[in-house]
């Protein structure tokens, strides 16, 4: 059940404003696709500067000299993104809203905690130790931004805080993302889940950083 009007610790007015991180979280918002489109970029760079030296058993991979300075900004780009999806995520728990104030809100701040933390892991692993392990630590990292995302969307469209589009749209990729964690156990088609999931977080981030720099939706206000 819903609350009704806030007593005590704070008044009316200031429980229906979105908390927006003292102005920044709406920019991380935006930085969150910024900084991935830099690192495909990158990516495609990289992959394109492999060229390939002989023939059959003398074949050898030629690189350009800048390759790993590229590779290191690809992977810090990928860092500051996910680390940019958490920032917004901290932004959104704490919306100083009534109809938030519930469990949820934490288990969802859970969930892109442990997506991030799991994301840097396996960027460790795959820089240092290949693909040895990757497989459970790709799980938590797909499957908490997945859960974070359907979670903290129901949160909001309970509360009528970003209207109706975002979070719908947010729960279906959250929902497209926890199919596509199934791929760490060998599920089929589940790259089908990630390859729709990806564009569709990019498109929720942007919409989120304009609807958290607009005013509260007029129905925000809790039911009495």
């Amino acid at each position: 059940m819903f609350l009704d009007k806030p007593r005590g610790l704070i008044d009316y007015d200031t429980a229906l404003k979105l908390d927006k991180l003292r102005g920044f979280g709406p920019w991380f918002a935006f930085a969150t696709p910024v900084f991935f489109g830099l690192a495909f970029a990158s990516f495609i760079i990289l992959t394109s500067s492999i060229t390939y030296t002989g023939t059959g058993a003398d074949r050898k991979v030629s690189l350009p000299d800048w390759f790993g300075l590229v590779a290191a900004g690809l992977v810090l780009l990928l860092g500051m993104s996910m680390l940019s999806g958490l920032i917004v995520a901290l932004d959104l728990e704490w919306i100083e809203h009534p109809r938030t104030h519930t469990g949820l809100t934490y288990v969802a701040l859970g969930a892109m905690a442990v997506s991030t933390l799991a994301f840097y892991i396996m960027l460790i692993q795959l820089t240092f130790f290949a693909s040895n392990g990757t497989w459970i630590t790709a799980f938590f990292f797909v499957a908490g931004l997945g859960l974070y995302l359907l979670v903290v969307n129901w949160v909001a469209r309970r509360a009528h805080l970003l209207g109706p589009g975002l979070p719908l749209l947010g729960m279906v990729c959250g929902a497209l993302f926890l199919i596509a964690s199934l791929g760490a156990f060998g599920v089929d088609f589940t790259s089908v889940g990630f390859i729709g999931a990806v564009p569709l977080y990019l498109a929720w981030a942007i919409w989120l950083g304009f609807r958290l720099r607009g005013p509260t939706p007029a129905d925000a206000a809790p039911a009495s």
